[in-house]
């Protein structure tokens, strides 16, 4: 994907993640709609895989065979 793509993407799903019915439908499930560049997006998945790495090792849960 080129990066014009990327932005354009990231555009029109912004576009559709504030639509009502949408955000309402992803709010519904639990997740919280959040749209963004693809930068935003690339250090939202930065901060998660820290966190979610600092709380599996600290909670010291093992990988399963």
């Amino acid at each position: 994907m080129t990066p014009d793509q990327a932005k354009t993407l990231a555009a029109d799903l912004d576009k559709v993640l504030k639509t009502p019915n949408v955000r309402e439908s992803l709010l519904g499930l639990g997740a919280q709609p959040v749209g963004g560049t693809p930068e935003d997006f690339k250090q939202l998945i930065a901060r998660e895989t820290k966190k979610w790495t600092e709380i599996i090792q600290s909670s010291k849960i093992e990988k399963l065979n």
